[in-house]
This record gives structure tokens, C-alpha cells and sequence, in this order.
């Protein structure tokens, strides 16, 4: 039988639950013990754990490759004071100059269609990604040109392509042919003007959001069908985020501006950017967060839409609750070579740097290559990597009550130096304690007649 592993949560009416971490299940409790949570005490570390490189080949074949990152430009023409790349963050590196060659893009797109062809051999409606990022990405339009004629012809047309940009950059040859290529356009922006100007401007320091907008509005004239469906906003948010004009901001111009898809909280690991703030600060801020999510459910109750705020904060939130996996051990969750917590299997996205070198993502740093578009993707490097991942984590991480749910990955303790370190997320209280109370808040809305159908459609803009 299973080790008792999770934690206790009670609803504001007073039902006390149990999630169950080995088989992901709530049940109702008559418990009433003194205790949060409940660790593996009798989990035991793998002191010779050592992946093989041959198991990650097999399992990357089938399960891998899903997408290619081309950092085609490590150059940009702003200066937003969080970016990884500002210099107040310890494990990156600075803005730099880098820019990729064509020869290193064909390299890599030649390499992606190999990787595509068992893909698609079991998934005939598999259709391979290629994206574009930086720096800005299109700083370097003429090699974004180039690959996308390539990678049409090399793909026969079989292919989708999406960039994200700061959308500053804009004229009517970039536009048409983001159009006529149907990217899809992930365009950062943080909300009104002043919201956006605080943190995300240009070199000089003057702010963005006149000439993202005008730029945006130069899409949205030339192919409005494009702009609706393919045109996106992303931004971050602070402890200083007035989150009413956030929300103003979508609501005034829902049928005018793309739909903010998505908001995240700027990265608070290997950076001290939050020491910027009071004590006062921070309590008002949580504060209020607070009260809005008091919102959501009276809006629910009575049927109405949510307010974008509304969802932006809490979506991820109810649905990482709502579609939890249950009833299957961790262990046929996740591979057992990674067995630990939620982050991916490198390889599964390719990202590929200016100089050629192929790493996990475009948020990790440049620290642990998994291999180059010369000698292919290197299953050794991907290996040692999730064999040094776990020897430095699993003596904690494996008594977690909340393994099968953890948020962690490599971009939040990959250090300078290309080892791991528990030292940015240290014991994970405020992980375990998040997810205890994402359950308390949903349970809180099911207990209030709210049905799961209703949390499944909360994604939906509201009209």
C-alpha cells in the first residue's frame, strides 16, 4: 500500500480535504490534526541514479522535438528594466550582439526536419513549429525571411511559424509577410501606457506602448482577420502593477487590441529586483490580489463572464486543479528518468542559439548545451543533465507532498556555472503552501454550486 503523502486543506465552510499526492484524488476528511502537510518520509534517494543516453534517444524519437526556437539575434532595441538579459539577473548573461548566420539557421532547420519525420510518420496531423526569437527578432527580418522560405520548401508547405517581439518593429513588407506566412505573433505588452512605460522602454529610457499600438493597428488595418486570430499580447507584472488599469485597459479595448493572453509575475530567482519594494508594498499588493479573487466567484454564481483580470490571475490557477491527472501513479506520469518534479525533458523543445549550440529552452541560460547544429542534439549532455538535476534535488524533492504538481524546472536553479542549486528556491515552502491554497480556492468555488464545466470555460473572453 502507498505511504499517506500530501496535504490537509479546509474550505471556508469548513470541510476539511485530503490531497492525496501519489494518486493526485480529494477526498473529504473527519481529520482535524494539527498538520499541513505530509512528507515521504519513507521515499529513499537513488545514489546511482545515472540516466542513459539510449532510453533518452528512444524516448525523444516519440515523445520530443515538438517545436524549434531560432534565436536568430541576441540584439534589442529596448531596455525593459526586468528582461533576463538586463543584467539583474545572476545566472544570464547581459544583452549582446550575437546574430545568427544563415548557415547556422539552415543547419538547424535541416536537423529539425530529421527529427520531424518519425513525428509525423505516427501523427499524420503532427505539424512541426519553427519560431523565432532574440533580442528582438526582428532585428534580424532578413534571416527570419530566409529560413521561412526554406523551411517551406524543405517542410513541402507543412509547417507553422510563430515569433515573439516587442512589436516596435514594424513596417509594410515586415507586416505582409508575417500575414502572408500566417505567424503566430506573440506581442509583449504589459497594459495601459502607463502600466506598459513603467518597465518596458526603449534604450533612452522613453517608453513603448505609442509605437507597439500604432504598429499593431498598422496589422490590424491591413488583414483584420490575420490580427483576430493569429495576434496575441503577453506581459509581466510586478508588486507595483496597478492591476484595475490592467484590467480597464483590456475591457476598453477588447474589439480594438488583441486579447492579452497571458500575464506573469516577473521572475523572481537569481535576482534581487523585489528588494526594490516595502514590506507595505508587497501586503497591499497580495492584498488585493486577494480581493479579486473574491470576485471571481460571485461573477461565476450569477453567470457572469469573468473580468480579464480576472482570468489573466487566476485561469492557470483553477485549471491546474481542475485537469490534474488522478488515478495514475507518478511514476507512469513522468519518465523514470525524471522522476522528481515537473520540469521538461530537454529535447523536447529545441532552441537554438546564434552560435549554433542547441539548448533546452529560450529561457534557460547557456550554461548546459544539450548539443549543436553540427554534431546533432547529444544525448550524453541531456543525460548528465538529469542525472545532475536530480542527485542535487531528490534528497529533498523526493519526500515532497506535492510532486506530481510541482512547478519547478531548470530555469529556477541552473546557475552561472552550469551546475544546479537549491539555493533560489530553498526549502519550497511558499511551492507547497501556492498549491495548497490553488485547491482551498477551487474547492471553495465547487462548494459554491460552481460546476467544473463552468471552470473549464473560464479561458473564454468574455463578450
Amino acid at each position: 500500500m502507498d505511504n499517506k503523502v500530501g496535504f490537509y486543506f479546509t474550505t471556508d465552510s469548513g470541510n476539511r480535504y485530503f490531497y492525496d499526492d501519489n494518486n493526485g484524488s480529494v477526498t473529504l476528511t473527519d481529520s482535524h490534526d494539527d498538520i499541513d502537510f505530509i512528507y515521504d518520509e519513507n521515499s529513499e534517494v537513488d545514489n546511482e541514479f545515472n540516466v542513459d543516453a539510449d532510453e533518452i534517444d528512444t524516448y525523444l524519437k516519440y515523445n520530443g522535438y515538438n517545436q524549434m526556437m531560432l534565436v536568430v539575434t541576441e540584439k534589442c532595441n529596448l531596455r525593459c528594466k526586468y528582461c533576463i538579459y538586463s543584467g539583474n539577473y545572476d545566472n544570464q548573461r547581459e544583452h549582446g550582439i550575437n546574430i545568427m548566420s544563415f548557415e547556422t539557421a539552415k543547419r538547424a532547420i535541416d536537423m529539425f526536419y530529421e527529427t520531424q519525420k518519425i513525428k509525423i510518420k505516427n501523427n499524420a496531423l503532427h505539424l512541426p513549429l519553427l519560431g523565432f526569437y532574440g533580442g528582438e527578432p526582428l532585428m534580424n527580418f532578413k534571416l527570419v525571411k530566409e529560413c521561412v522560405d526554406y523551411a517551406r520548401e524543405l517542410f513541402d508547405n507543412n509547417i507553422n511559424f510563430l515569433a515573439t517581439t516587442n512589436g516596435t518593429i514594424m513596417n509594410e513588407e515586415i507586416a505582409d509577410f508575417l500575414i502572408n506566412n500566417n505567424f503566430a505573433l506573440s506581442v509583449s505588452l504589459n497594459g495601459n501606457k502607463k502600466e506598459n512605460d513603467r518597465l518596458r522602454v526603449f534604450c533612452d529610457g522613453s517608453g513603448t506602448f505609442e509605437t507597439i499600438m500604432k504598429n499593431i493597428s498598422f496589422l490590424r488595418e491591413r488583414n483584420f482577420d490575420y490580427f483576430k486570430k493569429n495576434v496575441k499580447f503577453i506581459g509581466c507584472y510586478d508588486w507595483k502593477s496597478d492591476l484595475d488599469s490592467i484590467n480597464d485597459f483590456c475591457k476598453q479595448n477588447e474589439y480594438d487590441i488583441p486579447e492579452i493572453v497571458k500575464i506573469s509575475m516577473v521572475n523572481d530567482t537569481f535576482t534581487d529586483w523585489y528588494k526594490q519594494f516595502t514590506d507595505q508594498e508587497k501586503k497591499e499588493f497580495f492584498a488585493y490580489k486577494k480581493e479579486i479573487q473574491k470576485k471571481i466567484t460571485d461573477n461565476l454564481k450569477n453567470g457572469r463572464p469573468l473580468e480579464p483580470i480576472e482570468r489573466l490571475l487566476y485561469a492557470d490557477s483553477i485549471m491546474e486543479v481542475v485537469n490534474r491527472i488522478v488515478n495514475i501513479p507518478v511514476s507512469q506520469i513522468r519518465p523514470s528518468f525524471s522522476p522528481i518534479s515537473g520540469t521538461c525533458i530537454p529535447g523536447t523543445k529545441l532552441c537554438v542559439a546564434p552560435d549554433g549550440k542547441i539548448h533546452s529552452c529560450e529561457k534557460i541560460n547557456n550554461t548546459r548545451p544539450i548539443g549543436n547544429v553540427y554534431d546533432g542534439v547529444d544525448m550524453q549532455a541531456i543525460a548528465d543533465m538529469l542525472t545532475a538535476y536530480y542527485k542535487k534535488l531528490a534528497p529533498v524533492c523526493s519526500k515532497c507532498p506535492v510532486k506530481r504538481l510541482c512547478p519547478i524546472c531548470f530555469t529556477s536553479c541552473l546557475g552561472d556555472d552550469g551546475e544546479f542549486t537549491r539555493s533560489q528556491i530553498k526549502n519550497c515552502e511558499q511551492v507547497r503552501k501556492s498549491m495548497r491554497e490553488k485547491f482551498t480556492f477551487v474547492f471553495n468555488l465547487l462548494e459554491a454550486g460552481i460546476s467544473e464545466e463552468q471552470l473549464l470555460d473560464i479561458n473564454k473572453r468574455g463578450k
